[in-house]
């Protein structure tokens, strides 16, 4: 995690050093203005500050290590996949979920790009120019992409969230939230499919479909029923529906509608309807 961030353990040498030398001059200045002051004096409150200094020093790079262990831990657990690369596309961090991915482990991927792992340039590609577009621009982005199994071919969706960021040296990141959304993929296309279907069916029977939703008394139409109704754009209201059938049947399908919503009864009825010019 210390790539991510741009803290490293050379960065708590560098304020240790920077921090021992300010009090020591401090001390040194200070001995030298006042008469309190002995060389034996000043060589032990120095040699005092500096082991406070890394005694400090020591304290926070373990507190500032266990923080991290505790953020991988959390990261590591969670079921999306969760990558942080540099503005080359290069891994400097993967949890679990997305090392299996690439059939790896979390720190065989660091300073590795997807190529190295897939073989496969185009989508290569879409990722380094994708990612590098979000660092440029600095926005977070929801993007929605694909990736091909190496070895069957096979195709997984990805609803990927990504955030680009400076770490503490101010170099451009970004980190990729990526969730696997090829369950729900499949299963709109399968729906999709099935629509296409039921509308070539209607289309060749030339038979009228009404849809209602119950929770928002909504109603939707093809359009062979707004022809058979003589209506040329529907209001999609269930009020139209009911008003357009004739008063003599209403108490018919008013009824069957109840049996059909209470307790699944089929709803297999003939009734009459006014068209839009008025024919029955």
């Amino acid at each position: 995690m210390e790539n991510v961030t741009g803290y490293n353990k050379r960065t708590m040498v560098m304020i240790t050093l920077l921090v021992g030398t300010i009090c020591s001059l401090g001390l040194t200045v200070l001995a030298f203005f006042t008469e309190f002051h002995t060389s034996s004096h000043l060589f032990f409150e120095i040699t005092i500050v500096w082991v406070a200094c890394v005694l400090l020093a020591i304290i926070f790079q373990k507190v500032f290590n266990r923080h991290l262990e505790i953020i991988e831990q959390v990261l590591h657990s969670t079921n999306d996949a969760i990558i942080v690369k540099d503005y080359q596309s290069k891994f400097l961090f993967c949890n679990d979920t997305a090392a299996k991915l690439y059939e790896t482990l979390p720190e065989k991927m660091i300073g590795k790009d997807d190529f190295y792992f897939t073989g496969n340039k185009e989508q290569s590609d879409f990722f380094y120019k994708n990612t590098q577009a979000i660092m440029d621009e600095f926005k977070k982005s929801t993007v929605s992409e694909t990736f091909t199994d190496k070895h069957t071919g096979e195709v997984s969706h990805y609803l990927s969230l990504k955030v680009p960021f400076r770490d503490v040296r101010g170099k451009l990141k970004i980190i990729v939230f990526a969730r696997d959304i090829t369950q729900i993929t499949r299963l709109k296309e399968k729906a999709d499919k099935n629509k296409q279907r039921l509308q070539q069916v209607l289309e060749v029977s030339q038979e009228g479909l009404w849809e209602w939703n119950t929770q928002t008394n909504d109603v939707f139409h093809n359009p062979k029923w707004e022809a058979i109704m003589g209506i040329e754009s529907s209001k999609n209201t269930f009020t139209e529906f009911f008003e357009s059938i004739l008063p003599e049947d209403k108490a018919m399908v008013e009824a069957a509608l109840q049996a059909l919503v209470e307790s699944s009864a089929p709803y297999n009825i003939e009734f009459r309807m006014r068209r839009g010019d008025g024919k029955v």
